[in-house]
């Protein structure tokens, strides 16, 4: 059976004085994940109104490169950061687009 793409959505609320901080940390991901193999399409937002609010919307070409992507240097380094930077777990989900 061949290998379906899969979006993830990820969701994260910096702890309040915290933001700069986490948009930093977060902007730092977004070049060396973008140049990772399988990485379709890796973009990052804000929320204009509660700027401890930040989202992103992921493609991967198919599962196994999304969980090589999990495993990155760059990507635990962050995670390693979030008990200090993040005021609640990250909220991470998978998509199948029809």
């Amino acid at each position: 059976m061949p290998s379906e793409p899969v979006t993830v959505v990820v969701r994260i609320r910096a702890k309040e004085g915290r933001e700069a901080e986490v948009r930093r940390e977060l902007l730092a991901l977004l070049a060396p994940t973008r140049a990772e193999r399988g990485c379709l399409n890796y973009d990052m937002h804000e929320m204009p109104d509660e700027p401890t609010l930040f989202l992103f919307h992921e493609t991967w070409a198919c599962d196994a490169d999304l969980d090589r992507h999990l495993m990155e240097p760059h990507v635990q380094s962050w995670v390693a950061k979030t008990d200090a930077l993040l005021a609640e777990p990250m909220q991470l989900s998978r998509w199948r687009k029809l």
